[in-house]
């Protein structure tokens, strides 16, 4: 009886073993977190009158994952910042350069355009170019760092 109970308390903690290694995800968790964020961006920099694009940029080294966020409208920054991968979260579209569970499929720059200053993309209609930069003054951007799954540092900055 005892080595039943033994080859079953041993065969649950394999199994509980197991369930949280399928579980644990680092990029769901840090994922999670960058909606958080991006909802809180969005809340302080964006209102419907003007054509944004939340984007997000990722940059690794090591354990230290660092992301970018910046609210653009601005076709040929835009085109510079190569951000490929879009989603729609209620009004606002986030366009970010790497892929993940939070993404879709892949969108190219004439895709993108139209989500971006119009009198920019009627200039590229009418003159088959992206037109010269245009930058918004003083548009508020935050960056994040994470290092192994927790935030470590967030700055707010202009632009």
């Amino acid at each position: 009886m005892k080595k039943l109970f033994l080859c079953h308390f041993i065969l649950l903690i394999i199994l509980y073993g197991c369930n949280n290694a399928v579980i644990f995800d680092d990029n769901k968790n840090i994922d999670r977190q960058i909606k958080k964020y991006i909802n809180e961006y969005k809340t302080i920099t964006c209102n419907k009158r003007n054509n944004y694009v939340i984007t997000i940029q990722r940059k690794t080294s090591g354990d230290t994952i660092e992301y970018l966020i910046q609210a653009d409208n601005s076709i040929s920054v835009f085109k510079n910042k190569n951000v490929h991968y879009f989603k729609k979260d209620r009004d606002m579209f986030i366009f970010t350069n790497y892929k993940n569970s939070c993404f879709k499929d892949s969108l190219d720059l004439y895709d993108a355009m139209k989500y971006l200053d119009k009198d920019e993309y009627d200039y590229f209609l009418k003159n088959k170019q992206i037109p010269p930069p245009f930058v918004i003054g003083y548009v508020l951007s935050m960056k994040l760092i994470f290092i192994k799954d927790s935030l470590l540092m967030k700055t707010y900055y202009y632009f």
